[in-house]
């Protein structure tokens, strides 16, 4: 069997950064010979798409692509071909020009050279070669075919400029060798490909998510890539300071990048937050580039090629930890390793997506010059005037789909370290079915991340500023859940604890409010009717319209576990889920006081009423589930120290009766909760 590659995320040769270099290079190449930029792109353009559907068609791509996305290749490179003809003719070159043909010679051997360095790559991991040798072929083939053009330059180009076109010549070889040696190390093998291993895979939602964000940030890369890099270098004095300052931008970012996210590893592990960041930062710096165009510095370019550089590069880290991640969604979904119709068909649909954004990008400029002017430039100044900020709306609007995609991804970083735990506990032989099914609800069904609490805490934090005391105490165990015991204080307790308890919950609450056809009225009827300062005739509307549902929304967003009390069968239920919960991993937060036992016969916004003692079964049902035996731990929010302090646990003891643990639970966890109360602010 062929040597597997060592597991490290996507291969940035598949964003095609390279890719974009060279579409840039060719349109200097094409100013530089005869006053005529879109030349070059369009000549590059053509013979890329021509090469990636012949890589189609041989092994292993061939078995991984689609009847449809041949179609599509096919259509998209008639347009081309089509495209390519009407800038020629538009151009008015004479086809016996030698620098014609030198322009073309040269735009298709930079797109035969990425072609036969990817089939030489494959054809090493394919037949079993060591994954750190270095191919001699491939360094053979990357200097031949870099040798070629430069020595036409000499022929069509004065000293000078032949030396500044072969200077770019070397900048495009190294980038081709650091993306083409990196991809060598990291390519699977081709193996046998299941299509019933395709299919399954394909209808997990998490990974069709992810191929979506994929496809939407390599279409971005090379639409906003190619627009920037080319205003840039049309702008420059010379084809190698450009090409040295767009290479030099891409590498930065990546090393900032990486630099930023190894120094803040714990604090960044959601790669979902790390897309929605770079894709803002992104699109950001696409409306800087659009807003500033007509008065634009040089200074003002960079800046705003800084950003979208950044803000790409931030997207493609975070996709090459996605795509371990995914590896490990493939492991889950079809319940075995991972198969090489993994790798292959997101490389498929990655390659697709970069020759379609730079086929985009290039259609941009071609069809507005057109249409605003109906003939093409004849001068660089000309060029530069007439580049309309409209060019960027495809980057723009791909851009913003990257965004939109984050948004969609469902997976958080709680639920990959559930996906980590459950792939360990299977691979030990132990099966945990509530978190399998937690964990397919969110990796196959149709689920989205739940962003309405996350915004509601940004929101009411600097209202509800309070300090976390006490977390010296809680020692959570690393395969026991536990439950979390706080006080009510009317509304305060629930409120401050979803903002403050730095621990992943799912919070009990009476079914009254989880109900979204119930909440209205059990709000009316409990509270708003006894409040005076809000008129009456608006009491009831006020719940029925805006308090209600806004409610039982927070209800939906927190995961809220519904609580029956007084139907005991009910009431059954919610301990089933409680317990099912923890199963899977999630820990509990409830609020015991019994509101009926105080002076006021309302919850107390100070100190702690009596207990509801049934919630002390969690304890049992769980041990009797599992086997192990959960922590309780007190929580007092002290709203007049504005505090949130955590007590010492007590850990449920099977050894007992049932009834004499309950009452030792019950009776310590308010002792605690009372003595908390009497605490001030102090550490």
């Amino acid at each position: 069997m062929p040597a597997r590659k060592k597991e490290g995320g996507i291969s940035p040769a598949v964003f095609s950064f390279s890719a974009v270099y060279h579409f840039v290079y060719c349109i200097l190449v094409s100013d530089t010979l005869f006053q005529r930029p879109l030349i070059g792109g369009a000549f590059y353009l053509t013979g890329r798409i021509l090469l990636q559907l012949a890589a189609m068609r041989r092994p292993p791509r061939s078995e991984v692509v689609t009847k449809a996305q041949k179609i599509a290749g096919y259509l998209l490179l008639g347009l081309m071909f089509v495209l390519a003809v009407a800038v020629t003719a538009m151009e008015q070159v004479p086809l016996t020009d030698g620098r014609f043909w030198m322009l073309a010679i040269v735009a298709l051997l930079l797109a035969v050279r990425t072609g036969v360095m990817e089939f030489l790559i494959e054809r090493d991991v394919i037949r079993g070669a060591d994954a750190g040798k270095v191919s001699v072929s491939g360094l053979a083939a990357e200097g031949l075919l870099a040798l070629l053009p430069a020595f036409g330059f000499f022929f069509v180009c004065r000293p000078a400029q032949a030396w500044a076109l072969i200077g770019g010549i070397a900048v495009g070889c190294v980038m081709d060798w650091v993306e083409f040696s990196d991809d060598r190390v990291r390519m699977l093998a081709h193996g046998r490909l299941d299509e019933n291993e395709l299919k399954d895979l394909s209808g997990a939602n998490a990974y069709r998510q992810y191929q979506t964000i994929t496809m939407c940030v390599t279409a971005a890369t090379q639409v906003t890539m190619a627009i920037t890099y080319a205003y840039l270098g049309l702008a420059a004095d010379t084809v190698l300071y450009c090409m040295l300052t767009a290479f030099g931008t891409m590498i930065l970012s990546i090393v900032l990048v990486d630099l930023t996210m190894r120094k803040n590893a714990r604090r960044l592990r959601d790669p979902g937050n790390i897309l929605m960041i770079g894709a803002a930062v992104w699109l950001y710096g696409v409306l800087l580039f659009i807003r500033n165009f007509s008065v634009m510095s040089l200074p003002e370019a960079y800046l705003s090629l800084g950003l979208c550089s950044f803000g790409c590069a931030v997207c493609a880290r975070a996709l090459s930890y996605l795509d371990r991640v995914m590896r490990k969604v493939a492991s889950f979904t079809l319940n075995a390793e991972i198969p090489d119709v993994y790798d292959w068909n997101l490389r498929v649909r990655m390659e697709v997506s970069a020759v379609l954004g730079q086929f985009l990008a290039l259609t941009a400029i071609v069809l507005l010059e057109i249409f605003a002017k109906g003939t093409m430039p004849d001068n660089l100044p000309e060029l530069l005037q007439r580049f309309s900020p409209l060019m960027t709306v495809p980057a723009f609007a791909m851009v913003a789909a990257v965004l939109f995609t984050s948004l969609r991804f469902p997976m958080t970083a709680r639920h990959i370290e559930k996906l980590d735990r459950y792939l360990h506990m299977r691979r030990e032989g132990v099966e945990n079915r509530a978190l399998r099914d937690q964990l397919q609800s969110v990796i196959i069904g149709k689920s989205l991340r739940h962003y309405g609490i996350a915004i509601l805490k940004m929101l009411l934090r600097p209202i509800y500023r309070h300090r976390v005391l006490g977390k010296e105490n809680v020692r959570l165990d690393e395969d026991t859940s536990c439950v979390f015991i706080c006080n009510h204080g009317e509304l305060y307790g629930p409120i401050v604890t979803e903002l403050y308890v730095p621990y992943p919950f799912r919070p009990w609450a009476t079914y009254e409010i989880t109900d979204s056809q119930m909440v209205a009225d059990y709000l009316y009827e409990t509270k708003f009717r006894f409040q005076k300062w809000i008129p009456a005739p608006l009491r009831k509307p006020l719940c029925d319209k805006i308090i209600g549902p806004v409610l039982a929304w927070i209800m939906r967003e927190a995961d809220t576990i519904p609580v029956y009390h007084g139907d005991a069968h009910q009431l059954m239920n919610t301990f089933r889920e409680t317990v099912k919960a923890m199963e899977a991993g999630d820990n509990i937060l409830l609020f015991p006081e019994n509101s009926a036992t105080s002076e006021t016969g309302k919850f107390v916004r100070e100190g702690v009423s009596e207990f509801f003692t049934g919630f002390t079964m969690i304890g049992q049902l769980y041990h009797r589930k599992t086997g192990k035996c959960c922590q309780f731990i007190p929580v007092y929010a002290n709203q007049k120290s504005r505090t949130v302090r955590f007590g010492q646990s007590v850990r449920y003891d099977p050894d007992n009766k049932p009834n004499d643990e309950k009452e030792r639970i019950v009776s310590y966890l308010r002792e605690e909760l009372l003595r908390m109360s009497k605490e001030t602010g102090r550490k």
